[in-house]
Parts: structure tokens; sequence; C-alpha cells
């Protein structure tokens, strides 16, 4: 459980992470993206907000079912020894 737990936290944590990105087109047409800007141009930038869907209610549900039957197990196992 500790383990799912932990998976769950890494991957709302990458999803949460932001970093920049710089698109540029060079001279010959052709869309470039990079984690660094181009050093033969001038850099605008632009803001965007990217936000994260709202999580799928079913899958939530999944989950909180999972958790509820892994509890009902260990307690079954505590009360079996």
């Amino acid at each position: 459980m500790k383990l799912m737990l932990t998976m769950l936290l890494c991957a709302c944590m990458a999803a949460a992470s932001a970093d920049q990105v710089y698109r540029w087109v060079d001279k010959d047409g052709h869309v470039h993206y990079s984690q660094t800007p181009p050093a033969s141009t001038a850099v605008h930038t632009n803001s965007m907000d990217v936000s994260a869907p709202p999580p799928d209610p079913t899958g939530q549900q999944n989950a909180q079912n999972m958790v509820q039957q892994m509890r009902v197990q260990n307690q079954q196992a505590q009360v079996a020894q």
C-alpha cells in the first residue's frame, strides 16, 4: 500500500512540474522546440496557462475501492494471526 501511494505521489509531482519551452522557426521554415533559447535570434516570451485536466471520477473510485479492499485484507490477516 505504501508503494502504491508513493507511486501515486510521484506521478502527481511529475504532472505538476513546469518547465520553460522555447519554440522558434529557422530560416528554412522548420519549427524547433528546446529547453534552451536559440542563440541566433531575439527571444519573445509568451505565457501559457497549461493546467492538468481534472481527475477521472471512475479512476478515483477504483483507487478508493482498491485501498478499501487492501484494508480489509490487512485486517483479516491480523485477525488470522
